[in-house]
């Protein structure tokens, strides 16, 4: 590995600047822009029935600390979500996700309690050493929690697989990085919702 002013040249010809670091930087800052952007788009439009849309909030699987919204039509919902890891701000999720109510009607929601869950999460890593983009399917069933007319609680666990992962070293480390996850993983999540 040779170091010059502004950057170094690995021995398999990959280069990474100072001004490359800055352009992820940018990246993941649009990325968060885009996201908001959407959901406060879809908060606005007309189109939408104000009583089918929740706002939700939570900690899962790959979801990551997670904040999105999510659209009823009878008795199935989409959720669109944005997370972070906690401890590693370099860590983010954008995940979209299908589930599908059953089972008997609560006292403050038509909406069944039981659900079966399917979702797609985009997961970004990124560290001094290397940088990755993974691609997760999940599969869950859960059930929601009506505290109120307004709030909820929904829990769910079940397994993710793994896609598709593409990894980039930038340069050699001490230690050998380690995927996230394998193959196969549970996945479970936790969040309080609220009826708009």
């Amino acid at each position: 590995m040779r170091r010059g002013n502004s950057h170094f040249k690995m021995e398999n010809g990959v280069k990474f600047s100072t001004l490359n670091r800055r352009y992820l930087g940018e990246m993941k800052i649009r990325d968060f822009k885009f996201l908001i952007l959407l959901i406060l788009a879809l908060l606005g439009s007309n189109s939408y029935s104000q009583e089918k849309i929740n706002v939700s909030a939570g900690i899962a699987l790959p979801e990551l600390l997670n904040a999105g919204l999510r659209y009823q039509f009878r008795q199935a919902q989409w959720g669109l979500y944005a997370g972070v890891n906690p401890g590693n701000a370099n860590e983010i999720a954008v995940s979209t996700d299908l589930s599908l109510h059953f089972g008997k009607i609560p006292k403050f929601s038509p909406r069944k309690v039981g659900y079966v869950k399917f979702g797609i999460t985009y997961l970004r890593e990124e560290s001094d050493f290397s940088s990755a983009k993974s691609t997760l399917l999940t599969g869950r069933i859960g059930r929601d929690i009506n505290l109120s007319r307004k709030f909820g609680l929904g829990i769910d666990g079940g397994v993710l697989f793994k896609l598709h992962t593409k990894r980039i070293e930038k340069q050699p480390s001490w230690f050998e990085d380690t995927e996230l996850f394998p193959i196969v993983f549970p996945a479970a999540g936790i969040n309080l919702f609220y009826r708009l």
